[in-house]
């Protein structure tokens, strides 16, 4: 067999391996997540260990992970990532500006590619 052959059955292996890995771990997190619904619904409570996700109004939402509960309020999270994304745009642009005037004072300075300037 050649070694081409051999690397190539051995790729296909490893693929496999990673898949049923992820398939395995997949299984756990959701046997969890359907253990620890049962045991909410056993109990009769509106309580859970491992994950949930509840909106409590239109603004926010609880959050339970591991026991811990925090309340994330979605308004302003929504406001402060809007805000983050309006000042990144911003700066690219004064960046791509920069660079762009850069280049055409270094073309001018050599006095090459005149056409650029139409840029």
């Amino acid at each position: 067999m050649s070694r081409y052959k051999q690397t190539d059955e051995n790729r296909g292996l490893d693929l496999r391996k990673k898949l049923v890995l992820f398939l395995l771990i997949f299984s756990l997190f959701q046997g969890i997540v359907i253990v620890d619904n049962a045991y909410q619904n056993m109990l009769a409570e509106d309580y859970q260990m491992f994950f949930g996700i509840k909106r409590i109004n239109e603004d926010r939402v609880k959050i339970v992970l591991f026991g811990e509960e925090q309340v994330l309020n979605v308004g302003e999270t929504y406001d402060e990532i809007h805000n983050y994304l309006n000042q990144l745009s911003n700066k690219t642009s004064i960046y791509i500006y920069k660079a762009k005037y850069g280049i055409l004072k270094y073309f001018k300075k050599n006095k090459t590619f005149n056409g650029l300037e139409k840029i």
